[in-house]
């Protein structure tokens, strides 16, 4: 990650602090557009992702070996929970625990997927994978302020011990 990269997410980190504060009640709305744009920017990164890699694959006329497919597998993880942020949102909306929990879980699983990725990045940086830290770091970037939003919300429906809606 670069300085660059830390500095918008601290930023991002104090707009969600700031929230928080500024919020007495749970702003669910807030919280199913944040779903619906960090859900988006998967969605886009995975297509652009897919679209770059089976460009290159046709350009260079390379076959389709297990870099490839582990390539096209990146994409796939990233629209998964784009896709499933971006539909759980009207539910997310409604206050429905379940539907945070799904999320969060998906945007966990993308998270420590997107660190074990610029882990193996920093270990080899002249691997296959070049550009890894680029793609882990907007990953990060964009989810970890959603994470940190759902988090605000549990904490403070636990707080003034009500209960999120479970159907």
């Amino acid at each position: 990650m670069e300085i660059s990269d830390l500095a918008v997410l601290a930023t991002l980190l104090l707009v969600i602090v700031v929230l928080y504060r500024r919020f007495r009640r749970v702003p669910f709305k807030l919280l199913s557009w944040v779903a619906v744009a960090a859900g988006g920017s998967m969605v886009l990164g995975g297509v652009g992702h897919l679209v770059f890699i089976i460009a290159v694959m046709v350009d260079r006329q390379l076959p389709l070996d297990y870099r490839q497919i582990s390539l096209i597998a990146t994409g796939g993880i990233l629209l998964f929970p784009g896709f499933l942020n971006i539909g759980l949102s009207k539910w997310i909306r409604q206050g429905m625990g379940w539907a945070m929990a799904m999320s969060a879980y998906a945007t966990i699983a993308l998270c420590i997927y997107a660190v074990l990725l610029l882990n193996m990045y920093l270990e080899d940086p002249t691997a296959p994978f070049a550009g890894a830290d680029s793609v882990s770091s907007a990953v990060l970037i964009f989810n970890m302020p959603y994470l940190c939003l759902l988090l605000i919300v549990w904490l403070r429906r636990k707080r003034e011990h009500l209960p999120l809606k479970s159907s």
